[in-house]
């Protein structure tokens, strides 16, 4: 039976000191998991902070619109 990494999203993804930005997604993905998608109180913001983690090795979440957005996928 072949193994999946562990999927995960990420809600308020722009707190960039101690929060869970580049520090946490980092750290899950150095874990093995799949940090695919962000939300946050804004599309806007959740934009901005997948392109600021997409510049860290193995991270390229998908910004969502929505928490719900992000459970749904």
């Amino acid at each position: 039976m072949e193994s999946r990494a562990l999927r995960i999203g990420l809600i308020g993804p722009s707190r960039r000191v101690n929060g869970t930005g580049p520090y946490v997604a980092g750290s899950l993905a150095k874990a093995g998991a799949e940090v695919v998608a962000i939300a946050s109180c804004s599309h806007d913001t959740a934009m901005q902070a997948a392109s600021h983690l997409r510049r860290h090795p193995h991270l390229g979440p998908e910004p969502m619109r929505s928490v719900e957005k992000l459970l749904d996928r």
